[in-house]
């Protein structure tokens, strides 16, 4: 299910060191997914799952920059 949404009074550079933050998560994450990859497959669902929300602060990100 989609819905659209509207944020408003987002501080830019705020969001741009929180989407970093979870980059260095989601990569501490991929490195213990490739250390033990049997034991962690559970792990990869999760990478994905973050991936998926990098993808939604990109999308805000570029729309601040329309604006």
């Amino acid at each position: 299910m989609r819905h659209s949404v509207t944020i408003e009074n987002i501080d830019a550079k705020l969001l741009f060191e929180q989407k970093c933050d979870l980059l260095d998560v989601i990569g501490f994450l991929e490195s213990l997914y490739e250390k033990y990859p049997r034991s962690m497959e559970h792990l990869k669902k999760k990478i994905t799952s973050l991936d998926g929300v990098i993808n939604m602060l990109d999308t805000i990100s570029d729309q601040i920059e329309k604006d």
